[in-house]
């Protein structure tokens, strides 16, 4: 995952360190910056070198994923600063699949693009509010194991958004090959609830993608009205929806977003209609895509359905690709 960063956002974060209320997150957030984040500074090299705190960051950061002696990592003309300046409230609807799911530390005003819950971005003295979300709980955690058979542990689907998963997107990948082999009211109990969470943010516009088995049906018509009314909570929020109907749906269960992976044994399809657990399984594992490791892992993933589709457009067969067909990350 990608980090960008202004020069006044490095220079806040820095003095957070002296802030009592931040002295631990502050150095889990630079632990992460440093092993786990790829790095873009939004300013020139030459800039480093002032005799100070700037220096004293960039010779310590030799270890870390965010610096090397290359110089690409810095901003040297104002055509490589990213975001553009001046700031555009939808910059991101044209940002790349890395992009979409880097975070944004800017000396800009941001309030209308973090009202939009579409990417991760702070201003000035938010960088540790900000970076701090990417874990997942309180410590240096990338990953939570729920035991969904424990309802001290997962008392349903509303514990991702308490927990802080739900967090800014764009969008969403489901590969389940037996997601739609319930009934309409388990279906609305499970993949229509966990859908709710990330559509009923103010102004959410969200791309979602759902690789499964099947085939061509007019009843695919009538999930993805069931699904829009799901998430579209408001009238400032939108969805586009597109079914990838496939006997190649991969085996595991993944649910990807821009910044958090759910992985799931046997199926989301947890609960039936009245909240009494139905499945097999035992454990949901959510994944922060800070980390390193994971961020590859689903970028592989996401690969895989664009192969998936490619093949079924090379076979004539776009009609098992079904609905809006956009997507940040798929290209139809």
């Amino acid at each position: 995952m990608r980090l960008y960063i202004d020069k006044a956002n490095l220079i806040s974060f820095l003095d957070s360190r002296r802030d009592v209320e931040y002295i631990d997150i502050y150095a889990d957030c630079e632990r992460m910056i440093r092993r786990q984040l790829a790095v873009q500074y939004n300013f020139p090299k030459d800039q480093c070198n002032d005799g100070g705190k700037l220096q004293a960051w960039f010779l310590n950061a030799t270890n870390g994923c965010g610096y090397n002696e290359s110089s690409d990592i810095f901003a040297n003309t104002e055509d490589s600063i990213y975001p553009p300046r001046p700031l555009k409230g939808t910059f991101y609807n044209q940002a790349s699949q890395e992009q979409i799911s880097s975070v944004y530390l800017v000396n800009e005003q941001v309030n209308a693009i973090k009202q939009s819950h579409t990417v991760l971005i702070g201003g000035v003295g938010e960088e540790i509010t900000i970076l701090k979300r990417l874990f997942c709980g309180t410590d240096y955690d990338y990953h939570v194991c729920y035991d969904i058979r424990n309802l001290d542990c997962f008392s349903g689907w509303q514990k991702l958004d308490d927990d802080g998963h739900v967090l800014p997107c764009t969008d969403i990948i489901i590969t389940d090959r037996y997601l739609f082999k319930e009934s309409d009211d388990i279906i609305q109990a499970n993949l229509n609830t966990i859908l709710r969470l990330f559509g009923q943010k103010k102004g959410a516009k969200i791309n979602l993608v759902v690789v499964t088995k099947g085939e061509v049906d007019i009843v695919w018509q009538k999930r993805r009205q069931e699904l829009s009314r799901a998430m579209k909570y408001n009238k400032y929020s939108s969805v586009n929806i597109t079914f990838v109907l496939s006997h190649e749906c991969p085996h595991d269960r993944l649910i990807i977003t821009n910044y958090r992976m759910f992985r799931s044994g046997d199926s989301f399809n947890y609960y039936d209609s009245k909240g009494n657990l139905k499945t097999k399984g035992d454990a949901l594992d959510v994944d922060s895509m800070a980390k390193s490791s994971s961020y590859r892992y689903a970028v592989q993933r996401i690969n895989n359905v664009q192969a998936i589709v490619d093949k079924l457009k090379s076979l004539n067969r776009n009609d098992l690709i079904i609905g809006d067909k956009i997507s940040s990350w798929i290209k139809f």
